[in-house]
């Protein structure tokens, strides 16, 4: 965690239900983070909202703070405009998302990119209410290729926390540190240098119509390997990319 925060970023949103229509009853962001106006898409009956960072990424000392609340019987689709970049310095992304009985949440934001000098700690925790339906992405890469800096990060620390019914049902926690660690062997990161998880809890299908950001859809890389993780009905997809030197 940051020892001194100098941008505290605040995104805060709470959807309920109203019959068949699911709206907005609160939404608050601060810079900088920032929440567009919702927008039903195609008709939806659903809103979808984009979380923004007029800075592109996360400055050192920054905090981004994102709290999602989807109350019972209600869906929301929530999605980001561009890759996340975290810029040299230590900074912290603590996402809370909660899901009332019935709820429907679709949150798959682009990735986020570690950058030269970086030490990013995220925190993630989510809670499902009964018959909760949840697809959440989660996808980073080592650094930005163009600029020859994969692997120049100083740390990346990470912790998930998934309740169902208010009992942990899935848990993760690691911290990756390139210049005390190395990274090569198979059962760590290989040469592989983006990666992607899928978790799609409850209902197996997206109720919306959105693209699965977990996909790189480029020439520049190729798919090497992808498994998955079943258990009560929930699935857990992962995805390991490299770069096509061929292509660069």
């Amino acid at each position: 965690m940051p020892n001194h925060v100098h941008n505290l970023g605040l995104a805060r949103l709470s959807v309920s239900s109203e019959g068949t229509l699911s709206t907005v009853v609160d939404q608050f962001s601060q810079t900088p983070l920032q929440l567009h106006r919702p927008l039903y898409l195609e008709g939806a009956s659903y809103p979808t909202v984009y979380i923004k960072t007029p800075s592109s990424g996360l400055l050192g000392g920054d905090e981004h703070q994102i709290d999602i609340n989807v109350d019972c019987g209600a869906q929301l689709e929530l999605r980001t405009q561009a890759a996340t970049l975290a810029y040299p310095g230590r900074s912290l992304l603590q996402i809370n998302l909660s899901l009332a009985d019935s709820a429907k949440l679709v949150f798959m934001p682009h990735p986020i990119i570690l950058g030269a000098n970086s030490s990013l700690c995220q925190k993630v925790r989510i809670n499902l209410g009964k018959d909760a339906t949840l697809n959440f992405g989660d996808t980073w890469c080592a650094g930005r290729v163009g600029t020859q800096e994969l692997w120049q990060f100083t740390a990346y620390e990470y912790l998930l926390e998934i309740f169902q019914e208010d009992t942990l049902a899935y848990r993760e926690q690691w911290r990756i540190a390139p210049a005390e660690v190395p990274l090569e062997h198979p059962i760590l990161c290989s040469d592989y240098t983006h990666f992607a998880s899928l978790y799609q809890f409850g209902e197996s299908t997206h109720f919306a119509k959105s693209e699965d950001l977990t996909d790189f859809k480029t020439k520049s890389f190729e798919i090497e390997k992808k498994w998955s993780l079943t258990k009560n009905g929930n699935n857990i997809h992962r995805r390991v990319y490299k770069v096509d030197q061929s292509c660069q």
